[in-house]
């Protein structure tokens, strides 16, 4: 019944929208599908913006939004009626993932559907190029065809994201995300590290390691058996170093039970972006914070247990891993505890990286793509 009654809702909605043909109201809506807010906030700063969060949102993360906003949560049914309304006859719509509501929609030419989508770069596979996604329904991708632009870190990556969203080339621009202008804000940085350390004052003269690994969509047991050997190398620091964690938002509930609570920052308050502006080096395994952390030119330390499972059955790779990464690669907390010991030198690999994948991210995203949006 549920599914005939969505499928009733989405043909009417499609009708309906076809007026847009007629009139189109001179505003922008925002659709927030994704958890991660970081391209999303600098484009609100100082403005009044209608802003739709998915059910993925609780009403703690809607009401931590700062500024006089209309927020709008789609936990409340009725809230559906408001936003097709506005995604039929707003003339501008800012998505920061794939969502479906969009794949129902016919949008009028003149209308902007612009994707910002939620990471930099280019490192594990989605939408149509990801092994996950290669038996669904080809009905849940309608809202690709519909994105008028989407905006990503590099030139470099341009065909990349056009494979994965199924359209042209030209439809993707090399802008730079908003997320990352801080990275090149020194006042910032300070103020971040700042308010870090008159939180958590017992980190205050330490080396900062986040561990920030990324989800697994199937063998989560191992997975979470694997992120609690971390505490080897937590063990094998020395005296003015501390290990912390941040989790993915879909394992926001997920404790690594071998680290003490103090190590874990998946929920405190204050952001993975924050994290990683106050962070001394990056433990990861395909996590997309590679791509923002490199900015920063400090020491990465991969640590892709299953590297071969993930590759073949989950997601993949847009580059092979091995010439991928900008750091050591380790498959064992042995070998992890070494590498960040020996702290070998690897700033030209890095350089390299930053040039082939954030080209277009130099602190001046936000204004580019402001610009972007008001054409």
């Amino acid at each position: 019944m549920k599914k005939v009654f969505i499928y009733l809702a989405g043909k009417i909605a499609n009708i309906l929208s076809k007026l847009n043909r007629l009139f189109l109201i001179k505003k922008r809506v925002y659709l927030m599908h994704h958890q991660d807010l970081s391209n999303l906030l600098p484009l609100i700063n100082n403005k009044e913006e209608i802003i739709y969060f998915s059910l993925r949102f609780d009403d703690s993360e809607i009401n931590s939004i700062p500024g006089n906003h209309k927020l709008y949560s789609l936990r409340n049914k009725i809230n559906y009626l408001s936003l097709f309304f506005r995604l039929s006859f707003y003339e501008k719509i800012i998505l920061n993932d794939s969502t479906n509501p969009i794949g129902v929609i016919s949008f009028s030419p003149k209308q902007k559907i612009i994707q910002l989508w939620h990471a930099c770069g280019a490192f594990k596979k989605f939408g149509h190029e990801s092994h996950h996604n290669k038996e669904k329904n080809e009905d849940l991708f309608k809202m690709y065809s519909k994105y008028t632009s989407i905006i990503v870190s590099s030139d470099e990556i341009r065909q990349c994201y056009a494979k994965s969203f199924s359209v042209s080339k030209d439809r993707v621009l090399a802008l730079g995300l908003p997320r990352t202008d801080i990275f090149y804000n020194d006042e910032e940085i300070l103020k971040a590290q700042s308010s870090f350390y008159s939180m958590f004052p017992s980190f205050a003269g330490k080396e900062v390691i986040l561990y920030a690994p990324t989800f697994r969509q199937s063998n989560k047991s191992n997975h979470y058996k694997m992120m609690n050997t971390i505490s080897v190398v937590s063990k094998n620091l020395s005296s003015n170093q501390v290990l912390i964690y941040s989790l993915h938002p879909f394992e926001k509930k997920h404790i690594i039970n071998s680290l003490d609570e103090d190590s874990n920052f998946t929920n405190k308050p204050i952001s993975t972006q924050d994290l990683l502006l106050i962070a001394s080096s990056l433990i990861t395994d395909y996590s997309s914070v590679i791509f923002d952390y490199c900015l920063l030119d400090k020491p990465m330390f991969f640590f892709p247990y299953d590297l071969d499972s993930y590759e073949s059955k989950q997601r993949g790779f847009y580059y092979p891993y091995s010439d991928l990464a900008p750091g050591p690669i380790c498959f064992d907390t042995k070998s992890l505890s070494k590498a960040i010991s020996l702290n070998e030198d690897y700033s030209l690999k890095r350089k390299i990286f930053k040039e082939k994948f954030m080209s277009a991210c130099d602190g001046y995203s936000t204004q580019r793509l402001e610009s972007h949006i008001l054409v």
